[in-house]
């Protein structure tokens, strides 16, 4: 049997103010986390889709993109030495959702502070 065909793959976007670094946005292509709420975002991923994580707004770089307790989705994990993609795993159930932090600074700011949001992906077969 021929494999299907890839899945498209997701860019998420994650965006801040330097006058607001802790209420940034979440994008996915598809829908916009409002201001403040990127914890409650929901991208919905299907097995082996590639999953990009890049930056917007004031945001300087994205330092870490750690999956949450227990939460083992993707099955090559974002890094910075692969530009921050990941691919999502394919043994999880339909609407298994788990958790992972994007981990961010902020242009301009010389305490290097690092800023963490903690979305979530949900599994969709």
């Amino acid at each position: 049997m021929c494999p299907g065909p890839k899945p498209t793959p997701i860019t998420i976007t994650i965006s801040a103010t330097a006058a607001k670094p802790n209420d940034p946005t979440l994008s996915d292509g598809l829908a916009t986390s409002q201001p403040g709420k990127a914890n409650e975002f929901k991208t919905v991923v299907v097995p082996t889709q590639t999953i990009m994580f890049r930056v917007g707004g004031d945001i300087a770089a994205i330092t870490a993109v750690p999956e949450g307790p227990g939460s083992d989705i993707f099955s090559t994990d974002p890094l910075l030495s692969n530009n921050w993609t990941g691919i999502i795993g394919a043994d999880l159930g339909n609407n298994d959702t788990r958790e992972y932090s994007i981990c961010y600074t902020m242009k301009g700011d010389a305490t290097g502070t690092v800023y963490t949001e903690d979305p979530k992906l949900q599994m969709k077969k």
